[in-house]
């Protein structure tokens, strides 16, 4: 399920370094407090240098959590980290093609989202993650996942580092962002995103299309076949994509109507999902680019929603890891 920041004012969280690919800055240094770029004499490093899968080193924070968050995109991005208790510092700052930079979140932080902005501070959003902290011990429990459900904008990777962190415990879209949108549902491209037939769906002005109308015969099929589902019988295409409505609380249901899964709604076979139509066309094409990812409410029943936890020290963010 998705998690709402709260908007009520929050401590500022001060930033620890600004880095290339390769090395970092120190805070107050050669750093531009503004834009977290470099200035002539900082040896920022660069993607075709040192490769976006590399990392410097971090000794673990005595009382937080490292939110390391890299720009591999052609362009630059301006980056808004805001959870309950606190908000990522700088606020807003852009982060220029190539850099990286750290931030210091709290071990308790829930309900957080860092979010990438193109257009200016809090302008254009492109694609945002998500995470809760829990303190445990000298570390934190790092809840994190990928999600899709409100739209593609970004192809992104995040891993959990420090320990009993290990390379089971990343996500990621691994795809260059030139070619993300390739096969993007027709009626759901926009200029530089994918929206979810979700958010298309429950948009007024497109609820009479045929696309948003598209489960409906599924949804009557459900009622009348198939035990548990005779009370969903009024429920809509789009309650359907969005798992709202009567089946608000149905994620078992729900997750067969996106998935076209309706004669073994209990099946884990992942080979048969969007196999039989009607199914969410936009989940089966982010499933296929990406797959594992969250693609719809509910898309975590039978383990398909890239949820990752583990005991760590550093959290590590990478909007375009593939360029």
């Amino acid at each position: 399920m998705l998690v709402t920041p709260t908007p009520s004012p929050l401590p500022r969280l001060s930033l620890a370094l600004v880095c290339g690919v390769a090395a970092c800055s120190s805070h107050g240094g050669t750093r531009s407090p503004d834009t977290g770029v470099a200035d002539a004499g900082a040896d920022m490093g660069s993607a075709a240098d040192a490769g976006l899968d590399v990392w410097t080193a971090r000794a673990p924070l005595a009382d937080g959590v490292w939110v390391r968050v890299r720009n591999g995109c052609s362009f630059p991005l301006f980056i808004h980290g805001a959870g309950n208790g606190a908000v990522l510092q700088p606020d807003d700052a852009e982060l220029a093609v190539g850099a990286t930079r750290d931030y210091e979140a709290p071990r308790d932080w829930s309900a957080a989202r860092v979010t990438a902005y193109v257009d200016g501070p809090r302008m254009g959003e492109l694609d945002k993650v998500e995470a809760t902290f829990q303190p445990s011990g000298d570390l934190a429990t790092l809840n994190f996942n990928i999600t899709y459900v409100d739209w593609v904008g970004l192809p992104m990777r995040m891993e959990a580092v420090g320990g009993e962190c290990n390379a089971s415990h990343q996500v990621e879209c691994a795809v260059p962002h030139a070619s993300l949108l390739d096969g993007c549902p027709a009626q759901l491209r926009e200029s530089d995103r994918c929206q979810s037939a979700r958010s298309h769906c429950l948009n007024p002005t497109n609820q009479a299309s045929e696309y948003c109308h598209a489960l409906d015969g599924a949804i009557a099929d459900c009622a009348a076949n198939v035990a548990g589902c005779g009370a969903f019988a009024a429920a809509t295409t789009p309650e359907a994509y969005a798992c709202s409505g009567p089946l608000s609380n149905e994620p078992r249901l729900c997750a067969a109507l996106n998935r076209g899964m309706l004669s073994a709604p209990d099946s884990a076979d992942t080979s048969a999902f969007y196999m039989t139509d009607p199914y969410n066309t936009y989940a089966a094409w982010v499933h296929a680019v990406c797959p594992g990812i969250y693609a719809f409410s509910y898309d975590d029943w039978l383990s398909q929603g890239g949820f990752r936890a583990c005991r760590g020290s550093e959290l590590r963010i990478t909007f375009c890891p593939r360029g």
